[in-house]
């Protein structure tokens, strides 16, 4: 509901994933959900070939209206994407300084931005520990009345092997990295 509310308002959003197998995933799946069926989405990791990762990037830089561009740390730093109206951080960043070089992807050059950090109730501890790093967040509620996808994503895999075995190694992935995460011992 928060992609496709700001996509249509004409946002343009950058999403990061803790891994380019998430990435992926969400790539092959968000375009099928109802709620965004025709939504302007492409991933950028470091996995594609340059040439890949170069049209992404154009593309995203050039984008007029709302889309996302759903990636991982390899777009945190080192490129210029200006006009970035929201930083959707599905996954909390390995490594602690990531965090602040996502969230300074939006509100640059004198415009306003807005960030999101989407945590589990068993990473509350990196609230506080942000605030130690000088780049405290706001916590929020969570919101209620959100539509479940639990439906149409069942849907999804049952319909779809490869949207499968893109689950199965987004899953792998993530546990992996999750589990060499740099702030293990905040989580």
């Amino acid at each position: 509901a928060f992609l496709s509310e700001h996509i249509a308002k004409g946002a343009k959003l950058m999403v990061y994933f803790l891994t380019c197998a998430s990435v992926d995933y969400y790539a092959s799946v968000l375009p099928k959900l109802a709620q965004l069926r025709n939504a302007p989405l492409r991933p950028l990791h470091g996995k594609l070939s340059p040439q890949a990762r170069t049209r992404a990037y154009t593309w995203f830089v050039e984008l007029r209206g709302g889309g996302a561009l759903l990636c991982t740390d390899v777009a945190a730093r080192g490129l210029d994407v200006p006009d970035v109206d929201w930083v959707v951080q599905f996954d909390a960043p390995q490594d602690p300084a990531a965090y602040v070089h996502r969230v300074g992807r939006t509100a640059r050059m004198g415009r306003t931005g807005s960030s999101l950090l989407l945590l589990r109730p068993a990473e509350d501890a990196y609230i506080p520990f942000l605030g130690i790093r000088r780049a405290p967040p706001q916590p929020m509620e969570p919101l209620g009345g959100l539509p479940s996808l639990r439906a149409p994503m069942t849907k999804l895999l049952l319909a779809d092997r490869a949207v499968v075995d893109k689950s199965a190694r987004a899953y792998v992935s993530y546990v992996r990295a999750y589990k060499e995460h740099q702030c293990s011992y905040v989580f």
